[in-house]
């Protein structure tokens, strides 16, 4: 599964981001569904993000607790 996210908050030391997943919140849910996220890099390229980006996320297994940043969305 992929879906898209927003960067809310990065950690380059540890490759982390914090990122909101509008498509993961159910009309029971009263806030925003924010998970820390890992960021994959290319080997020899480095993808510079910034807060408010607008991501794809993927997830390990398919489980929706362990998402990674896999790209920029063209807007």
């Amino acid at each position: 599964m992929v879906l898209s996210a927003v960067i809310e908050a990065i950690n380059y030391t540890k490759q982390l981001c914090s990122v909101n997943i509008p498509d993961l919140q159910s009309a029971a849910d009263s806030g925003p569904v924010v998970r820390d996220a890992v960021i994959l890099e290319t080997p020899g390229v480095r993808t510079k993000y910034s807060v408010g980006d607008k991501v794809w996320v993927a997830f390990i297994r398919d489980e929706k607790r362990y998402p990674l940043v896999i790209g920029h969305m063209l807007t």
